[in-house]
């Protein structure tokens, strides 16, 4: 027996013209929609300014002191170190290097301080090596130009073609930008960074030559090769000058920001929020949990500046390009907005087709 179809023909009708209106408003929003200079363009702009003159600064220091540009340097930046070093630490990639040498990462961090929801005055922790020393100076730029109070800790290890200079590191750089007033706070903790964050893989002489450095300034020296105790001495640091951390921002694979081990850390990318899974479930053993983990899962947004190459591509800005980028290049500047009357539009048509449908089924009994 057929059984004959009870609703009414132009239901069918109704609803191709239901979901074909849905696609004309969804068109339409996308089309009709603009590209403005972000509200926050012009610290943006004073950031990477900022950033820019920085890098100047480093690449003339070097060339005072009579250190060669790397190779992989196309751009000629200064920001590149060699390939091997007695403080390196891992292999790097050129590519993501040359990428991060853009002082527009300094809007990048802007943009993403905003996304995170913090105000001047917010407590932060920036916690880098030596592998990407342009993203650190961007980082703390930034930093300053959105006014936010911070803790900068340091490693000096770098990957290859980071700071991989021995007698200009990454802790060296900051002092001398500190001593130009482009920093406008020391570092506040070095430590000698490497695989156990003691430097225990680079030669005698040059842990005693480093060490001599670190005590003619006024950086705090960081010595435990204890994973756990670091983790906690690090934690006591940042309560004691931030105890109403906001967020924590990491630049480079530091094991005391990546944790002892396989942890969640290493699929965090850019700005990550705490959420039910992060609060709620942990896979990562406490004996190898780093600050990443530590703090994301108490509630704290984290910013991890890893995979370069795609942070970059997510806000816009080239990946290696064939030169360094004018200060204000890039889409991260600009935002996009959405004429909202339009998918209002189509959510009150949605609801009342909706309910229309229901009733429908309602009386038709289907």
């Amino acid at each position: 027996m057929v059984v004959k179809d009870k609703s009414p023909k132009y239901i069918n009708i109704l609803l191709a013209f239901w979901g074909a209106l849905l696609i004309v408003i969804y068109m339409l929003t996308i089309t009709t929609s603009t590209s403005t200079k972000d509200r926050y363009y012009e610290i943006m702009e004073s950031a990477s300014q900022k950033a820019e003159l920085a890098f100047q600064k480093i690449k003339e220091k070097k060339q005072e002191l009579g250190l060669s540009l790397s190779s992989e340097d196309k751009y000629q930046s200064g920001m590149l170190g060699p390939l091997h070093s007695k403080i390196q630490t891992t292999e790097g990639e050129p590519a993501a290097k040359r990428t991060s040498t853009n002082p527009n990462f300094a809007a990048v961090y802007i943009k993403m301080f905003k996304e995170a929801n913090l105000k001047s005055g917010d407590e932060i922790a920036i916690v880098t090596s030596g592998s990407f020393p342009a993203l650190n100076i961007s980082a703390t730029i930034a930093a300053q130009e959105y006014g936010l109070k911070f803790i900068s800790m340091t490693g000096i290890g770098a990957s290859s073609y980071g700071a991989t200079d021995i007698s200009f590191t990454y802790f060296d750089m900051a002092n001398y930008l500190y001593e130009l007033g482009i920093y406008e706070n020391k570092l506040d903790y070095v430590s000698f960074g490497g695989a156990y964050d003691d430097g225990s893989e680079f030669p005698n002489d040059v842990r005693e030559e480093l060490m001599l450095r670190i005590n003619s300034s006024a950086v705090k020296f960081i010595s435990e090769s204890d994973f756990k105790k670091n983790i906690q001495k690090r934690i006591e640091y940042i309560e004691e000058k931030c105890p109403n951390l906001k967020l924590f921002l990491n630049v480079g694979g530091t094991i005391v920001s990546m944790g002892n081990g396989y942890t969640n850390a290493v699929n965090y990318r850019g700005l990550v929020k705490p959420n039910y899974l992060t609060l709620n479930k942990s896979s990562t053993d406490l004996d190898h949990k780093g600050l990443l983990e530590t703090y994301l899962e108490n509630g704290i947004p984290i910013i991890q500046m890893l995979n370069i190459t795609k942070i970059a591509y997510e806000y816009g800005l080239p990946q290696d390009p064939a030169g360094i980028p004018a200060v204000g290049a890039g889409d991260v500047y600009f935002e996009t907005k959405y004429y909202i009357a339009i998918p209002i539009m189509g959510i009150v048509i949605s609801i009342v087709m909706l309910s229309f449908y229901f009733i429908v089924r309602k009386k038709y009994n289907l």
